[in-house]
């Protein structure tokens, strides 16, 4: 399911080539992933969880969370372009067209809050407004990470 709710946010990458762009995001994932996979579970991300994927890029982690949290949790994909996530088909993602910065998003609802590579995602999930249910957000730029709790 796709979402869209962004009112004046610009994807940085909105006027790029589709293939430069998603050659960029899969190279993202071939340096990141294998290193983001392992933090995630060194958190313990286990079915029943309901997690946000700020920039869902191409969607490697939205299917590694997905997987994860299998029938009985929930992945919601934000994505300023989400052009990427078109073949994600699990019932248990929802994909979303959002600004972080501007754009709703339920307070108190989710065990993980992850990003990867986006630098607004920070500032905004830093509000106290956004409050998360069990205490973690990983944020994560390029393949090193921060743990806000």
């Amino acid at each position: 399911m796709t979402t869209d709710t962004v009112e004046g946010g610009r994807y940085f990458a909105a006027d790029a080539e589709a293939d430069d762009e998603l050659a960029r995001l899969k190279l993202l994932e071939a340096l990141c992933d294998p290193w983001t996979f392992q933090h995630l579970d060194g958190i313990g991300v286990r079915q029943g969880w309901r997690c946000l994927e700020v920039g869902a890029g191409a969607g490697s982690v939205v299917r590694w969370l997905s997987e994860r949290t299998g029938p009985t949790g929930k992945v919601v994909a934000a994505d300023l372009d989400p052009r990427f996530l078109g073949d994600i088909s699990a019932g248990n993602v929802e994909v979303r067209r959002c600004d972080i910065t501007k754009d709703p998003i339920e307070p108190s609802s989710y065990d993980l809050v992850h990003s990867r590579a986006v630098s607004d995602a920070r500032h905004a999930l830093d509000d106290p407004a956004f409050i998360y249910r069990s205490g973690f957000l990983v944020s994560v730029w390029g393949c090193k990470a921060t743990v806000l709790a």
